[in-house]
């Protein structure tokens, strides 16, 4: 009967870029980081404040911004580059219209990029929806996103770090 992993040994097998801390995390590490299929129990915050906060990672989609603009264009008919002139109007636009759910406009460390564009279904210090809601709107993005890859948990560019 295998055990499940203890809290410490989570933390031991996160990427190097996971592990950072608060005023001591290194641009070259955080740049590392690569998407999680599955979000460690070790990364949800606990009410226990004598446990570090984790830092911020977000489910969903990685694209360039280039490629949602031409999604923007091909999928609603938007004019070019309205993403850079009212990023604001197109997520609104995108949650109520498209997608019927507030996704959100991120920017996350992967595999060597200083910033990536990212779609967000949702963070690790938000309750998880029900399966069948979460189901459906990964669908939806997917279906949007034309993409056939599942969601994944990226690291977010400002809260990157565990705080005490």
């Amino acid at each position: 009967m295998s055990s499940l992993p203890t809290k410490k040994e989570e933390f031991n097998q996160l990427p190097r870029a996971f592990k950072q801390l608060q005023f001591q995390a290194s641009t070259k590490i955080l740049r590392t980081a690569t998407a999680l299929k599955e979000l460690p129990s070790v990364l949800i915050p606990s009410n226990d404040r004598r446990v570090p906060f984790p830092p911020l990672v977000h489910y969903g989609f990685p694209l360039q911004m280039e490629r949602m603009d031409e999604l923007l264009e091909q999928k609603l008919g938007a004019e070019p580059g309205i993403l850079d002139a009212n990023p604001f109007g197109v997520l609104v636009h995108l949650q109520q219209e498209v997608f019927n759910y507030r996704v959100n406009f991120q920017t996350v460390y992967l595999d060597g990029t200083d910033s990536m564009f990212f779609l967000s279904v949702r963070s690790n210090r938000e309750p998880a929806p029900e399966a069948d809601r979460s189901e459906e709107v990964v669908k939806r993005l997917k279906d949007f996103l034309d993409v056939d890859e599942e969601p994944v948990w990226c690291l977010d560019t400002d809260h990157c770090y565990w705080k005490k």
